[in-house]
């Protein structure tokens, strides 16, 4: 795989991400729409929309802008959604969209018949090919929209024509990349800070993984969608290879693999840990030792000690009075 391409219509390619949040709540009953319409036109996509009964519409979006990417946490009312062929002709996309349930469930509505998702579900569609949805009941959704550029680049699959199903978990209650990369979504549009270039990394080949497991043999993919998950999850001192291994389902021999030229699995993890515990360490607010030890996965907090003394030169609570004293 080669360079990212150049960015998402209509964004800027120098810029880097930017947040913003818009709720309806507070906003005149009689504007709630339009101006909703307006913020998702800039912040997603040109949609129409309409309450079910009239009602005005409750609504909130947080949004994250990368040069390449536009990702959303969308919770509102029951209404409906529309993207026209006479609204696409005049707005055209030129993204494909990926939108996971986590409550409720919509329907959407093609020429060629009626899809209804439920939580735990996500769909892959192109956003320049009409649709309608319904969500009766209200919606708590994540949503990504990416380049079709980018998508058929760094995805590696043809875009979905006009919708592919696909499930955020990987069976028998484990997560799979779909839930990795759902939780990524759904911190970040929280605020959760991430370097740019590693959240688009990560985002794409969470997003590969989960479209063409397990014909998404790369190691690079493998690696960037291993090390979302590990980011996720450092402070569980049962991390494992083997659960990294589950989530992409792939051999516990292949997930060392693609880390050999890292250290190995449990090398990286500890790195990305003593890393974390440092911050901790180096923050303002107050917190024991033992606290950041755990809050960093270390079940012993000898051996935290010991690991952070061959990386820093300093024992933790050393780190922790150097803190106070320069306070």
């Amino acid at each position: 795989m080669g360079e990212l391409p150049a960015g998402h219509p209509e964004t800027p390619p120098a810029q880097r991400s930017a947040s913003m949040t818009f709720s309806t709540l507070g906003v005149p009953a009689s504007r709630r729409i339009e101006l909703w319409e307006q913020y998702n036109a800039r912040a997603m996509v040109h949609t129409t929309c309409r309450t079910l009964l009239g009602e005005a519409l409750e609504a909130t979006e947080r949004n994250v802008r990368t040069p390449r990417l536009r990702l959303a946490h969308i919770t509102a009312a029951p209404h409906i959604a529309e993207r026209s062929a006479r609204e696409i002709e005049r707005h055209p996309s030129g993204t494909v969209l990926l939108t996971a349930v986590l409550a409720g469930e919509t329907c959407a509505y093609y020429r060629d018949g009626v899809i209804t998702l439920r939580a735990g579900q996500a769909m892959l569609s192109d956003t320049d090919v009409p649709s309608m949805r319904a969500f009766a009941h209200g919606l708590d959704h994540l949503a990504l929209t990416v380049p079709k550029t980018v998508y058929q680049e760094f995805v590696a699959s043809d875009v979905p024509r006009p919708y592919e199903v696909l499930d955020l978990s990987a069976g028998a209650g484990r997560p799979g990349p779909g839930a990795v990369l759902a939780k990524l979504v759904d911190g970040t549009a929280r605020g959760e800070t991430c370097d740019t270039e590693a959240l688009e990394r990560h985002v794409l080949a969470l997003l590969r993984v989960m479209v063409r497991r397990p014909a998404a043999n790369d190691a690079g993919s493998q690696l960037a969608a291993a090390q979302a998950y590990i980011r996720q999850h450092l402070a569980d001192p049962t991390l494992s290879a083997t659960r990294i291994a589950a989530v992409l389902g792939v051999s516990e021999r292949q997930v060392s693999r693609i880390f050999s030229q890292h250290g190995g699995v449990a090398h990286w993890v500890t790195d990305r840990r003593l890393n974390l515990a440092l911050r901790l360490l180096s923050s303002p607010e107050r917190a024991s030792v033992g606290q950041i030890a755990r809050e960093c996965g270390f079940g012993s907090h000898s051996y935290f000690a010991r690991v952070f003394r061959q990386r820093f030169g300093m024992s933790p609570r050393e780190a922790l009075h150097g803190r106070s004293a320069g306070a």
